[in-house]
């Protein structure tokens, strides 16, 4: 199995046990016992799946330019570029005339170009880490 197959399936679990916590709060089920058993041992499964990607995370590198940095680090690098981005896109849109829109479209654009060299870095991986 590679990585990315065990994104999709942390993924695909956690939709069930949202739908779990649904059918618990909102359903008219006369098994809500059962439910919860399902529920709890779904929530078992993220937890080895989670612990099993953190691991592979901390341990796998990847290269950005010519930087060698695990895939924790990556990601966490990306989120941090794409709330720069989102921050930078609100004030594009809500500028009051105080800020230079030109620059911040600038800074936007050369952020946006980081994102996506990580982000396809990062995808790469994905699909070249076999796990055991």
């Amino acid at each position: 199995m590679y990585l990315r197959e065990k994104l999709d399936e942390k993924k695909l679990i956690k939709i069930k046990i949202k739908e779990l916590e649904n059918n618990i709060l909102y359903g008219d089920s006369q098994s809500k016992d059962s439910i919860v058993k399902v529920l709890l041992s779904y929530i078992d499964d993220l937890q080895n799946i989670n612990l099993i990607l953190n691991k592979v995370n901390q341990q796998t590198e990847l290269l950005i330019g010519k930087t060698k940095i695990t895939i924790a680090t990556a990601v966490e690098i990306r989120k941090a570029i794409k709330t720069k981005i989102d921050v930078i896109t609100r004030l594009i849109e809500e500028n009051d005339s105080k800020l230079d829109i030109i620059i911040l479209i600038e800074q936007r654009d050369k952020l946006m170009d980081e994102y996506n060299s990580i982000n396809n870095s990062i995808r790469m991986m994905d699909w070249s880490v076999k796990l055991d």
